[in-house]
C-alpha cells in the first residue's frame, strides 16, 4: 500500500509524545532534576510558595515558578514520582513544537511548517538527551522564551502594538520568575533588532511599550516584594544576576571565551543532528534574497543574530542554554530543505542515502543486543530485539521505495530509536551507572528509620555572590544555605516519609541524622548505615543523637 504524506504526519504526531513518555519513571532523577524535584516537594508539604528551599533553608539560584508546576502536578496526580516531576517540561517541549507549526504554516507552503517543528522535535540533543532529563527547567523556560518573542513578530504583523508588548512583557515576566535576567535580555535585543529592521525604532518610545514594562514591573516586581516580606530578596537579585553573567563572556577568561567561540558553531552542528547536516543548503548565493521575501524567515534570522552572541561568546555554556534557537534555526534548515534544487538536491540525495545505509546498520546492531552481555538482565531481550530489527528494516525499506517520503521515514525511524532507548538504554545505565543507586540506598535508610524523620548535619554552607559588569563590583551579598548534598538523597527520602529532610548545624539527642564521616568524627555515635554521596564525594553514615 502506497503511503500518503498525511498519514505519515498523523503517525508522528501519535507516536512522537508517546515515545517521550515511554519509561519517564523507570530511570532516577539525575543532573539537576532533583533539585527541581526537592524545592517543589518541600513547597507542596510546607506550604511555603514565596522562598524557595532545600533542607528548610533559603536556595537562591533560581525563583520559583518552574517549581510551582512541578508542585501542582504532585497535587494534580497525587504523586511525586519521577515521571510527575518530568512532566511540565515534556509538556512544554510538545506544545513549543505545536505553537511553533501554528505560528508558522501561513507563512509557508509545502511541509515547511510541520517539518520545522519535527526537527525541532526530533534534535539530537534535545530527543535523546534533554527530554530524559526533563526535570530540569531548560525546556519549559524555552517555551516561554519561544512564546515571549513570538509574540513580538505575531503581533507586528497585525500592527497591534498594544498586544505586542503587553503579551511579549507578560512571558517576560514569566521568564524572569523562572530563571532570572536572562528575559530581559532576550526581550531588549528582540525588540530593538526587528523594530530597527522594520525602521520603527521610535515606537519603542510609545505609550504602549511603557504599560508592556509596567506590567513586566508589576508581575516580577510583585513576586519580589512579597518574597522581601520573608526572606532577603536583595541577596536574591545578587545571586540571580551573578548566576547570569557568570555564563557570559562577561565574567570569562578571554582564553576560555576565544575557545568557546570557536567550537561553538560545531557544537550547535552536533546539537541538531541530523537536520544539521542541511546547513549545507544555506550556502547559496541568494540565500538572504530568499530569506528577505519571506516575514517569518527574516525574524528567526534577526532573532538568532541579536541573541545568540550571549551564548556564542561565553566561557561556560552548556547544551540546555540554547534550546530556545532550535526552533527558529530549524525553520531555516526545513525552508530551504523543501526549496532545494539543482545541485542542492543531488547533495540532500545523497544525505538521504547515508541515512538510509544507517537504518540498514540499525537493524543489525538491534539483532546484535540479544547477544550482548550487557542487555541479558532485560525481560524478553530476543522478542524485544527482533522487534525493533524488524521495525527499522520496515521503515529502511519503505524510505528506500517512496522517496517523496523519504524525510518523513527518517522522522519515523527517529522516533523508533527513542522508544528504543527506554527499552533497551534506560535498563542498561540503571544497572551499571553507580550514580544511579539512590532509590535503592534511601529505601535502606527509610527501613532503618522506620517512619522517623531524618536529618542532615553538616556545616552551613557559605559562598558570596558579586553584582558587577567586568572588573566593577556594584554589590556583594553573603549566602548561608544548608550544606551541599546530592539532592536525589532528600528527594527519595521525603517523597516517602512525606516529611522534609532538615537542615541541622548540630546533632541534637534522640534524633536520626544523615551526616558525613568527617562532622561525626569524635562524637561517639553509633553508625547505622553507611553509604556514598557521588555527587560530593563525601562518605555519609545514618546515626542517632545522644
Amino acid at each position: 500500500m502506497k503511503p500518503s504524506s498525511k498519514a505519515l504526519i498523523v503517525l508522528i504526531v501519535v507516536l512522537l509524545p508517546l515515545s517521550l513518555f515511554y519509561g519517564s519513571d523507570m530511570m532516577e532523577l539525575r543532573a539537576e532534576e532533583p533539585r527541581r524535584a526537592i524545592v517543589a516537594l518541600e513547597m507542596y508539604l510546607t506550604g511555603n510558595y514565596i522562598v524557595p528551599k532545600i533542607n528548610g533553608w533559603d536556595y537562591y539560584n533560581k525563583p520559583p515558578l518552574f517549581n510551582w508546576l512541578i508542585a501542582f502536578c504532585f497535587y494534580l496526580f497525587n504523586s511525586f514520582s519521577e515521571w510527575v516531576v518530568r512532566i511540565p517540561s515534556l509538556v512544554s517541549f510538545l506544545l513549543t513544537g505545536l505553537f511553533h507549526y501554528l505560528f508558522s504554516r501561513k507563512y509557508f507552503k509545502g511541509h515547511t511548517s510541520i517539518l520545522a517543528s519535527f526537527f525541532f522535535l526530533t534534535s539530537a540533543d534535545i530527543f535523546f538527551y534533554g527530554s530524559i532529563n526533563a526535570g530540569e527547567i531548560d525546556l519549559f523556560y524555552s517555551l516561554l522564551v519561544y512564546l515571549q518573542v513570538m509574540c513580538i513578530f505575531f503581533f507586528y504583523e497585525r500592527k497591534d502594538y498594544l498586544l505586542l508588548f503587553l503579551s511579549s512583557y507578560a512571558f517576560t515576566a514569566l521568564g524572569v520568575i523562572t530563571k532570572g535576567p536572562p528575559s530581559l535580555a532576550f526581550q531588549a535585543l528582540t525588540l530593538l533588532g526587528w523594530f530597527i529592521y522594520n525602521k520603527e525604532f521610535k515606537r519603542l518610545f510609545y505609550w504602549q511599550h511603557i504599560l508592556g514594562i509596567l506590567l513586566l514591573v508589576g508581575i516580577s516586581g510583585g513576586y519580589f516584594y512579597v518574597y522581601a516580606q520573608q526572606a532577603d530578596v536583595v541577596g536574591l537579585l545578587v545571586r540571580l544576576t551573578k548566576e547570569a553573567t557568570q555564563r557570559s563572556g562577561v565574567e570569562s577568561g578571554i582564553i576560555k571565551t576565544l575557545t568557546g567561540a570557536v567550537s561553538f558553531p560545531l557544537l550547535l552542528i552536533q546539537l541538531l543532528l541530523p537536520w544539521s547536516v542541511f546547513v549545507v543548503l544555506w550556502f547559496r548565493k541568494d540565500f538572504f534574497a530568499r530569506v528577505k521575501e519571506n516575514r517569518l524567515l527574516i525574524f528567526c534570522l534577526i532573532f538568532i543574530a541579536c541573541n545568540i552572541p550571549i551564548y556564542w561568546f561565553t566561557g561556560e555554556l552548556k547544551n540546555r542554554y540554547i534550546y530556545m534557537f532550535f526552533p527558529f534555526i530549524t525553520t531555516l534548515l526545513a525552508y530551504f530543505v523543501e526549496e532545494r534544487t539543482g545541485k542542492f538536491e543531488r547533495f540532500y540525495a545523497v544525505i538521504q542515502k547515508l541515512i538510509m545505509a544507517g537504518m540498514c546498520l540499525f537493524v543489525l546492531l538491534f539483532l546484535e543486543l540479544t547477544f550482548t552481555p550487557y542487555t541479558k538482565e532485560i525481560s524478553a531481550i530476543f522478542f524485544k530485539s527482533v522487534l525493533f530489527a524488524f521495525l527499522s528494516a520496515i521503515i529502511a525499506l519503505y524510505t528506500i521505495k517512496y522517496v517523496p517520503h523519504r524525510t518523513f521515514y527518517t522522522l519515523l525511524f527517529l522516533v523508533l530509536l527513542r522508544f528504543a532507548l527506554s527499552t533497551f538504554y534506560y535498563p542498561v545505565m540503571l544497572a551499571s551507572d553507580k550514580n544511579m543507586t539512590y532509590r535503592k540506598t534511601t529505601s535502606e535508610i527509610l527501613k532503618i528509620a522506620n517512619g522517623e524523620q531524618v536529618y542532615w548535619a553538616e556545616n552551613p554552607y557559605v559562598f558570596k555572590s558579586e553584582l558587577g559588569i567586568g572588573p566593577v563590583k556594584l554589590k556583594e551579598a553573603t549566602h548561608k544555605t544548608a550544606a551541599l548534598l546530592a539532592y536525589e538523597i532528600p528527594y527519595y527520602l521525603t517523597r516517602s516519609n512525606k516529611m522534609v529532610m532538615q537542615f541541622d548545624t548540630v546533632i541534637k539527642p534522640g534524633r536520626l541524622y544523615l551526616t558525613t564521616v568527617q562532622f561525626a568524627a569524635g562524637k561517639n555515635l553509633q553508625e547505622l548505615y553507611h553509604m556514598r554521596d557521588n555527587w560530593t564525594q563525601n562518605e555519609l553514615v545514618l546515626l542517632r543523637g545522644k
